[in-house]
């Protein structure tokens, strides 16, 4: 299982269940903690920011049915 949701999940077989996570907002906040910190510098940034994330299911968690043989 991935955590980053890159593009190779989907080129690998089979392909690779991932959790998707918000890049760009990881970015956007992590510099808004930045400047908070820099302007405020008494000011702790804060560490109980939660991002919304998805599970993308693939291939790798794939149900295979009971009457497949192994």
């Amino acid at each position: 299982m991935g955590f980053d949701g890159s593009n190779i999940t989907d080129i690998v077989r089979p392909s690779i269940t991932s959790m998707q996570q918000p890049i760009y907002e990881m970015g956007q906040v992590s510099l808004e903690n930045l400047h908070r910190l820099i302007i405020h510098a008494k000011n702790k940034p804060r560490a109980d920011i939660m991002l919304q994330h998805q599970l993308v299911v693939r291939e790798s968690c794939k149900i295979i049915p009971s009457s497949a043989s192994v």
